[in-house]
């Protein structure tokens, strides 16, 4: 070929079919443009550029380097153009591969951002039922000493509008023999326990009067908590996902065998595999509030636990059932 400048450029956008590839010249005249094989793969729609080969002109072997059927094309048969070709296919594969793993690179901070939002919008469905799970626990919990974080979130007795505590002025029913200090009262001494009273909820109108206003408006709560979700490549032989309690976080392992095939070459946003994940996710959540609920203390007997996971997953069936509408 001799002492010839190949010049490959990278288009900032997918060319038209008969502008992708290498211009070959020859003492500047244009004889064809070609990817020299890497045509119809993947990346190398980006690539164009030229090179000229002067011996082209000069080339005297028994078959022609020019095709004379005006194919616009090279003949393939000459040995130069072989060459020529050779050279080309190796300098644009090089380029064409270095362009996929960019893309590779790219895809994958964008898989990880996706994911990561879908990680949030899961975390949010399950925490909304968590909120709600610890609302209805907080009922009979909020008032009593040594509460655990069930009913984290739950505002501190007292604070707000609707808050009952025991007394004679409003119908209401005791949810516990103890509740928290009454209004006013000491709080202990540190050695003396709090003069404590029964803890009560709002109750029908003719229900006994059994409560009174806590008549605060305070906007102080009590350390919020929930559940995180993450998705994290955790190994085939790996559950489909893993709940750490210390971190109250639930790990999805994306190369388990079925989470991988629902993802498979598509985009992390395909309802296929947005709705696996919702599911193992729910499932996960299930089984962690019940293992939190065990370790507080909540339940006494085997079947409690059974059934809080029926109920559990009924009520994020309904929660998530928009998903499988898409």
């Amino acid at each position: 070929m001799g002492d010839v400048e190949l010049v490959v450029k990278v288009s900032k956008s997918p060319l038209e079919e008969d502008l992708r590839g290498i211009s070959v010249f020859s003492n500047g005249v244009w004889h064809e443009t070609t990817l020299a094989g890497s045509e119809g793969r993947e990346m190398a729609q980006y690539i164009f550029g030229e090179i000229d080969v002067p011996k082209l002109d000069d080339d005297r072997s028994p078959i022609a380097a020019f095709d004379v059927s005006r194919s616009m094309r090279l003949n393939t048969e000459n040995e130069l153009v072989r060459a020529a070709h050779a050279f080309l296919g190796s300098k644009i594969e090089e380029v064409r591969r270095s362009l996929l793993e960019e893309e590779k690179a790219r895809k994958s901070e964008e898989d990880a951002k996706k994911l990561a939002q879908q990680a949030s919008e899961i975390a949010r469905v399950i925490n909304e039922d968590f909120e709600a799970f610890r609302q209805r626990v907080a009922k009979v919990r909020a008032k009593t000493r040594g509460s655990s974080d069930l009913d984290q979130n739950a505002p501190t007795g007292g604070e707000e509008e609707d808050d009952l505590i025991f007394g004679n002025e409003v119908p209401a029913r005791q949810i516990s023999p103890e509740g928290a200090p009454d209004s006013g009262e000491s709080a202990g001494d540190g050695v003396e326990p709090a003069n404590q009273k029964p803890a009560v909820e709002p109750a029908d109108p003719q229900a006994p009067k059994l409560g009174r206003a806590a008549g605060g408006t305070g906007t102080k709560r009590k350390p919020s908590g929930g559940f995180d979700v993450k998705f994290r490549e955790m190994g085939e032989a790996a559950f489909r996902a893993e709940y750490i309690s210390d971190e109250r976080t639930i790990y999805i392992n994306l190369e388990h065998p079925q989470v991988a095939v629902a993802l498979g070459n598509a985009s992390v946003e395909e309802p296929l595999f947005r709705r696996l994940a919702y599911e193992i996710a729910f499932f996960e959540y299930t089984v962690a509030l019940t293992q939190e609920m065990v370790r507080a203390g909540e339940h006494r007997d085997l079947t409690d636990p059974v059934v809080e996971i029926r109920t559990t997953m009924n009520r994020l069936a309904r929660k998530g059932a928009v998903l499988y509408a898409e």
